[in-house]
């Protein structure tokens, strides 16, 4: 490639990265509540799973070692 080639391709690039913060710019400066509530779901609900998850293969483990006693 020859230097003119790399030129245009650089002002093509800040080109679209100035259409892309003008377009995404203003939608990024609130902050968006339904990010928050994803960001909730992805983290308490797999750790309540998971709470259960233990706390029924604890009270089975205790069930069977009553039942072979």
């Amino acid at each position: 490639m020859t230097q003119a080639e790399l030129e245009k391709i650089h002002a093509d690039i800040v080109r679209l990265r100035a259409e892309t913060m003008k377009l995404v710019g203003p939608a990024t400066r609130t902050p968006n509540v339904e990010a928050r509530q994803f960001t909730r779901e992805t983290f308490w609900y797999p750790l309540a799973f998971a709470i259960g998850l233990f706390i029924t293969v604890a009270g089975l483990t205790v069930w069977v070692t009553k039942l072979l006693n």
